[in-house]
């Protein structure tokens, strides 16, 4: 027993240094798997770095912002001079020949006094020429209102001859659809009788063909019964009188049978002939009758395309004519015309003279002898009264942005004055230029400073407004790059889509466009530090 149990303990011995041993290799292989796995974070977490270093590196790198709505400002800036004084633009009426130009420029004048004067023929021939086309406008109004009354009256008798004529069609339509109508009820009723008539004379026929079949089988009976007597007789030999009156009776009930036969033939042969006579009758009768339907169809189809065409004929004649505003373009066209006739008849009551509407100086003098006046200023003076003068010079490029009344502001060294006035344009000779005129407010500026004019004009609004930095161009047409996300293996990424628009308008910082692609909450690139093209990814500028 005590080597028994020393054997079993040496047992047990081995198997708890087998499980530590199987422990021990366990732990082992798990800080191995440890270990691995963290290597290979490491590794990842390297070449992330990487990545981003090299992303940094190659990456455009883009500032995106989504367009706003607004309007466009075009900016005008120019430096001029003040002056002292303001200058008034004298206009007189155009296309008029100068008989006497009586200033110069430098001169002073008063109130009053006489500027240039023009030549009363010319006058004249002005006044005669406005009235001429006066009156040929006032004729050509009048027969334009004859001419639409005559139209009026031409088009309410059409629509009345037409209203008419629809009217009359629905009548002749009713009258004929009523003919129709009657016509087929009566085919309808011959047709009607005329099955009946054939199954009145098929009743007929079966009843004669049951009474005939009737006195055939009779007749077949008794000359059954005669045959059967007959052949009794032979061999009986016995009582020759009562056979011969037997024979007799006999004889005459077939005669009599055989004519009854007869007769009944005949009328079955009768009646056969009535049946077949009504059926053709019937026969008639239907096609009578699908002639009718035929007609009446023929005729509701053309009277629905008469109808048709008589509907279609009043609401022709019901539509309105062309519009045509000639009268009112010519009624503006007079309207101008007698202020302008008023103007010349004023100022040949004058004797052609031009006087100066107040004391000034004059600035320029626009006007020569023996040229015809412009719609420009004939004579520009200074008028103290008004204030402060300032004039400028801008390149001609400018000319869209500016109009006579037009705002500006007048800045100088430390003072600034608004809401000043723009009086005049003169473009230069060669194109290349424009003067512009500017009557000032207030009394900050003294004559002979120098300052700088600012005027602006604002366009029409837009929805889409971006900066000129955004819109590229490429074989003379016009993209911005719209900045998306993509999902990639490396996670969301930002790519740069090209998207072509139209520029609507725009100035030195802003462009309005359009375009099927442009949203309100679209992110449209505004600048990079590389060139980005369609398909690049880019990164945000951090």
């Amino acid at each position: 027993m005590q080597e028994q149990n020393v054997i079993e303990n040496m047992k047990n011995i081995r198997k708890n240094k087998n499980s530590e041993n199987e422990i021990a290799v366990t732990g082992k292989s798990g800080i191995f798997w440890l270990k691995g796995l963290a290597g290979l974070l490491a590794v990842m977490l390297v070449f992330t770095i990487a990545s981003r270093v090299v992303a940094s590196i190659t990456v455009p790198q883009v500032t995106a912002s989504a367009p706003s709505s607004g309007k466009i400002e075009h900016t005008v800036m120019a430096s001029g001079t003040v002056e002292a004084g303001g200058e008034k633009a004298i206009v007189t009426e155009e296309g008029i020949l100068v008989a006497q130009v009586n200033v110069h420029t430098g001169e002073s004048i008063g109130e009053g006094e006489t500027l240039f004067a023009l030549d009363m023929d010319s006058l004249e021939d002005q006044i005669y020429e406005l009235q001429n086309q006066i009156k040929k406008l006032q004729l050509e109004n009048d027969s334009l209102k004859k001419n639409k009354a005559q139209a009026d009256a031409k088009q309410q008798l059409e629509l009345k001859r037409a209203q008419e004529d629809y009217e009359e069609t629905i009548a002749k339509n009713t009258v004929s659809d009523g003919k129709a109508n009657e016509a087929l009820q009566k085919a309808a009723d011959a047709k009607s009788q005329a099955e009946k008539e054939l199954n009145s004379a098929k009743d007929a026929l079966a009843q004669a063909e049951k009474e005939l079949n009737a006195v055939k089988e009779e007749l077949q009976n008794v000359k059954d019964a005669a045959a059967a007597e007959q052949s009794k007789d032979t061999a009986d030999q016995t009582g020759e009188a009562e056979k011969k009156d037997t024979n007799s009776t006999i004889t005459q009930k077939l005669q009599q049978l055989e004519e009854t036969v007869q007769e009944k033939q005949n009328t079955y042969d009768t009646i056969q002939a009535k049946v077949t006579e009504k059926q053709a009758a019937l026969d008639s009768a239907s096609v009578a009758l699908e002639e009718k339907q035929e007609q009446l169809e023929s005729n509701t189809s053309t009277a629905e395309d008469a109808k048709k065409a008589a509907e279609r004929a009043v609401e022709d004649a019901g539509l309105s004519a062309d519009i045509d505003h000639t009268q009112e373009i010519n009624a503006i066209s007079l309207e101008q015309f007698q202020k302008q006739l008023e103007k010349l008849k004023t100022l040949k009551q004058q004797n052609g003279e031009i006087t100066a509407p107040s004391f000034g100086i004059i600035t320029k003098v626009c006007v020569e002898t023996g040229q015809k006046t412009t719609d420009t200023a004939a004579v520009v003076m200074s008028d103290e009264q008004s204030g402060l003068f300032f004039t400028t010079t801008t390149d001609s490029k400018n000319r869209e942005y500016l109009s006579v009344g037009d705002n500006a502001t007048i800045t100088g060294v430390g003072k600034e004055t608004s809401d000043c006035s723009i009086v005049s344009l003169e473009t230069s000779k060669d194109g290349s230029s424009i003067k512009v005129s500017i009557a000032m407010q207030g009394d900050d500026f003294l004559p002979g400073e120098s300052a700088q004019m600012t005027a602006t004009r604002k366009s029409e609004s837009y929805d889409y407004l971006v900066p000129v930095t955004a819109v590229w161009q490429e074989n003379n047409k016009a993209y911005v790059l719209l900045l998306e996300t993509e999902n990639t293996v490396l996670g969301e990424q930002y790519i740069a889509r090209k998207a072509e628009v139209q520029i609507l308008d725009k100035n030195s910082s802003y462009a309005a466009v359009s375009g099927n692609s442009l949203s309100a909450d679209c992110q449209i690139i505004t600048d990079s530090d590389r060139t980005v093209g369609n398909g690049d990814v880019v990164r945000m500028t951090e």
